[in-house]
């Protein structure tokens, strides 16, 4: 059922004082779901407790300068006016701040909120990993937008690395004995890349033992990289000029399909990683095939890939280009010339080399809103030396 704009439902200016608590923490719920929408399709069914995120898009009230001013006013006037109690109080005062600030300015600000369940990681006073990031609206003349938005599948990836780092090579076991390079491919707002800087960042946190860590996030078009680096910035721990002690995170362009023919890629590009991360960044049939030849020269030998995507019905056919790409661990082997021409998008190897296999496969089921089933598969992708 659409919304309806917020001059024909709120409560009039002049009737504030006489509304109820309960009236006024509906009204701020009702503008919550147009000015700070959660992200679609975050919330696991076996987690207990959900993070920030997960929602449906109202862009077109969003973007209605008129009813932007509306609720400026309407929530100045309730914060001067009336005498709410004080968690209306705060939450008005929380929303009139977005509205006035990112909102009118076409952005939006979204926090999300990440439960840390090791006894080793650090976070806020609530036991969280917290990170504010700014969405940029779709813009249909700009293609690469989209990555200028959170999408679900970043949320349900840096839940899974804050409930348990050590899987995700985020531990002192698995890193080198000075320094730790972590690689984000298609980072978009940047949420994973961090989450995993606040988290390594965290004067509590002791995953590493003071190792140095870089994490560098990646992605191609320059709306997309503008955004990042201001999210990087906004942050403040392990950019140019920011905290963080030994952590330090930085944005930097990649284009998959012109990065593996480079000769002398430029730093930070220009060594293997320890730790690559990519969610909800295969969309186009050759994408599979273009992280793979990246990912040859940017994951290292004992370093692991974790790729998390939806199995979305209008990518049925990108999502399958994964294992397409990429084999099971029990059903890669070597390739004679004698076995015949390649398969689209399979790379001929031979006996005695390495090539990149699928570890593990999970598929995790998520809930958004609506009561919507949203459905992810999560692959951990790393080198096998292939005897057979």
């Amino acid at each position: 059922m659409p919304l309806l704009p917020p001059s024909s439902f709120l409560p009039s200016i002049r009737s504030l004082s006489s509304t109820s608590p309960s009236k006024l923490r509906s009204c701020i719920e009702y503008l919550r779901k147009i000015y700070n929408p959660p992200v679609r399709g975050t919330r696991r069914r076996r987690k207990v407790k959900s993070i920030t995120g997960g929602g449906d898009d109202h862009d077109e009230l969003r973007a209605d300068a008129f009813e932007l001013n509306y609720v400026v006013n309407w929530l100045t006037a309730l914060i001067s006016r009336a005498e709410p109690e004080e968690d209306v109080l705060s939450d008005a005062s929380a929303l009139l701040a977005l509205c006035a600030g990112t909102a009118s300015a076409g952005t939006l600000h979204r926090t999300f909120h990440f439960p840390c369940t090791s006894s080793r990681t650090g976070g806020d006073a609530t036991g969280n990993i917290s990170v504010t990031l700014r969405d940029v609206p779709l813009d249909n003349h700009d293609y690469g937008s989209v990555g200028a938005q959170t999408w679900g599948g970043a949320c349900v990836l840096s839940e899974m690395v804050c409930e348990d780092p050590a899987r995700f090579g985020l531990a002192q076991s698995s890193c080198s004995d000075r320094s730790l390079r972590i690689l984000e491919l298609g980072a978009g707002t940047g949420l994973v890349s961090l989450v995993v800087t606040r988290l390594l960042s965290s004067t509590s946190s002791s995953l590493l033992g003071g190792s140095e860590v870089e994490v560098v996030a990646t992605d191609y078009y320059p709306s997309v990289l503008e955004n990042l680096a201001l999210n990087i910035a906004s942050l403040g721990i392990g950019s140019e000029g920011g905290g963080g002690g030994n952590v330090r995170c930085s944005a930097h362009k990649l284009d998959w399909s012109a990065f593996p023919s480079l000769l002398n890629p430029d730093p930070p590009l220009d060594r293997p990683f320890d730790v690559v991360f990519g969610a909800d960044i295969i969309y186009e049939a050759e994408h599979a095939v273009w992280i793979r030849d990246c990912l040859g020269r940017l994951l290292g030998k004992s370093a692991f890939f974790h790729l998390l995507i939806p199995l979305r019905h209008t990518h049925t056919a990108e999502s399958m280009t994964i294992e397409a790409v990429f084999p099971f661990i029990n059903e890669a082997k070597g390739r004679g010339s004698e076995d015949g021409a390649d398969s689209e998008g399979e790379k001929r190897v031979g006996k005695g080399e390495e090539v990149l296999v699928i570890h593990e496969k999970e598929i995790i089921e998520c809930e958004a809103d609506s009561g919507e089933e949203v459905v992810y598969a999560y692959y951990r992708i790393g080198w096998r030396f292939l005897t057979d």
